[in-house]
């Protein structure tokens, strides 16, 4: 979360710092190179869910085993929802489904 915040304020700074062609540039070069960004986000976000699994298993590790067994099943609940969601926002708004849908519906 962090890190997270860190990006963000770097982000809104930058945006602040630079003219608009940049952004215009951004904005060409996203587009014209769709796959590649959402390979580098689902790669990123991939990295983030396996290190998020790492820390927490190496925390199991150290206890008790009738709590382990509990805190590993919640683990594996937890990693399942946060796939799960990272695939319903990808899909919806990292492949522009959302927009395309409600484009066909308002036209």
């Amino acid at each position: 979360m962090l890190i997270a915040l860190l990006v963000g304020v770097g982000v809104s700074i930058g945006l602040v710092a630079i003219d608009g062609s940049f952004l215009n540039f951004w904005q060409k070069w996203s587009v014209s190179n769709h796959w590649f960004v959402s390979i580098a986000r689902v790669g990123l976000y991939g990295c983030a869910i396996s290190t998020f699994y790492l820390v927490r298993r190496h925390k199991i590790q150290y206890k008790e085993s009738s709590v382990a067994l509990n805190e590993r099943a919640l683990l594996r609940a937890r990693i399942g929802q946060l796939i799960l969601w990272f695939a319903c926002f990808e899909i919806l708004f990292g492949q522009a489904v959302l927009p395309r849908i409600l484009e066909l519906l308002f036209t």
